[in-house]
């Protein structure tokens, strides 16, 4: 019989697939949360930098909200359409996976977003340019660029970030806090867990020594009734 080497596979086990996992080509900067909200302090719309480095929202679905998408009571946005520029003209439809989702926002950050409702009806968007339209994503040369360049010198340790990576700034501080990998999923709007994991794995912590600590707890009691082979072999003889 054929003897396959050692460690190679025949073939791909059903379920998983046989390409090469996704690597990022482009590093990402992260900000930390006291850099988020310096970034929110130095910039023209506070509401928006925290809006988006805290939900994981994209600028598009962002800019997209309107005010009876904005749950105050439970403390959710229902993310439902998303503004995308075709040519010079600003369209809203469907997200970037065409499904809705709740997405649920921090205390803090409701009470901007409830500032930004006052004197608004249920259709109107909850930020909007002067015509009337959708925001559109800063370029380096707007608003957010500007805050970030100030932030910068005064703290040569800033990184230089671009709005959307505030998305992968909120990503990081939620796995910080503990959310797993279906939570950071659904906040994210990801269609499935492993393109989570494709983009934000190597953020989750090893839990491998903490895996074994509790499984030592769970099963000391019943190690300590196992004989050791001495005692055994001692039965033995006697």
């Amino acid at each position: 019989m054929m003897r396959w080497p050692t460690g190679v596979l025949r073939r791909t086990p059903p379920g998983l697939s046989s390409c090469p996992a996704k690597t990022m080509t482009k590093p990402r900067n992260y900000l930390t949360a006291a850099q988020v909200s310096a970034l929110a302090d130095e910039s023209k719309h506070p509401d928006i930098v925290l809006l988006l480095a805290t939900t994981g929202l994209r600028w598009g679905e962002m800019a997209a909200l309107r005010v009876r998408d904005i749950n105050l009571g439970r403390g959710r946005i229902r993310v439902e359409r998303s503004a995308s520029k075709v040519n010079s003209k600003t369209v809203i439809g469907t997200t970037k996976t065409h499904a809705a989702r709740s997405v649920a926002v921090s205390a803090s950050v409701l009470k901007l977003l409830a500032a930004a409702m006052v004197g608004k009806a249920g259709d109107e968007l909850l930020w909007c340019r002067g015509d009337g339209q959708p925001l559109r994503p800063p370029t380096t040369t707007h608003w957010f660029g500007a805050a970030v360049r100030r932030r910068q010198a005064v703290d040569a340790k800033f990184p230089r970030v671009i709005v959307h990576e505030l998305r992968h700034t909120a990503a990081s501080l939620m796995i910080a806090s503990g959310a797993n990998v279906k939570t950071a999923q659904s906040q994210l709007g990801h269609k499935t867990a492993r393109m989570t994991l494709d983009q934000y794995g190597h953020l989750f912590p090893d839990d491998l020594d903490d895996v074994a600590d509790k499984m030592d707890s769970l099963v000391a009691g019943c190690a300590q009734n196992v004989p050791t082979r001495g005692d055994s072999e001692g039965e033995n003889i006697v």
